[in-house]
């Protein structure tokens, strides 16, 4: 049975709220308050953007929605938890329905999540499996040998006196090029992708057009 004087905010709206809401998530996943306090005050009408549920000035309940790059027009809800003494009561489909209608408000047509051991609460909210995601854009870097001014189609007599003028020791030599900066730093996967043991799901919230 749903609670009665239960209301989801936005905790960015509420500031009051924060420490109430570091300590909740903290008694689940536990963390560096400090931290937790400043991801928090992230939150903002555009994503991301945390939820609360409220009950006579006591969080008991945190959802947080974050864009999700990779996927554009999609975001993902992340860190949902209900305070252990206020489950079983519908408050879990309440602060996920409330998060839909928001994603929806600001333009995001997919929502995606993933789940060690509640797949039958989100498949019930009209969540299905899919492929694992990531949180992070993709950003192929395409480019040329940037140690070399010739193209490697470019046999023209000019080019093959370039080469050698280059590669001619002595004084005269031209200053060569700078070395090739370092390949980028592989990303490291988020804790979405990153264990074999999660459930990754999604809920098409209205068609792309």
């Amino acid at each position: 049975m749903l609670e009665s004087s239960v209301n989801v905010v936005k905790l960015h709206d509420h500031p009051s709220i924060v420490n109430q809401c570091c300590e909740l998530l903290n008694s689940e996943w536990p963390r560096s308050i400090n931290s937790r306090c400043a991801t928090l005050r992230t939150s903002r009408d555009e994503l991301p953007t945390c939820f609360c549920l409220v009950q006579s000035d006591q969080v008991i309940g945190h959802a947080k929605l974050s864009p999700l790059l990779s996927h554009p027009g999609s975001c993902t809800v992340h860190s949902v938890l209900i305070h252990p003494g206020h489950r079983k009561k519908g408050l879990g489909r309440l602060l996920m329905e409330k998060c839909e209608e928001y994603a929806t408000s600001v333009g995001i047509h997919t929502i995606y999540l993933s789940t060690d051991d509640q797949q039958g609460f989100y498949a019930a909210l009209g969540y299905a499996k899919c492929e694992p995601f990531s949180i992070y854009g993709s950003s192929p870097i395409h480019g040329r040998d940037t140690n070399s001014d010739i193209n490697k189609n470019d046999c023209s007599e000019e080019a093959k006196l370039k080469t050698v003028e280059n590669l001619a020791p002595g004084p005269t030599t031209a200053e060569k090029p700078p070395p090739p900066p370092p390949p980028p730093p592989s990303l490291k996967p988020h804790a979405y992708a990153a264990s074999a043991h999660k459930t990754f799901m999604r809920k098409i919230l209205k068609k792309e057009k």
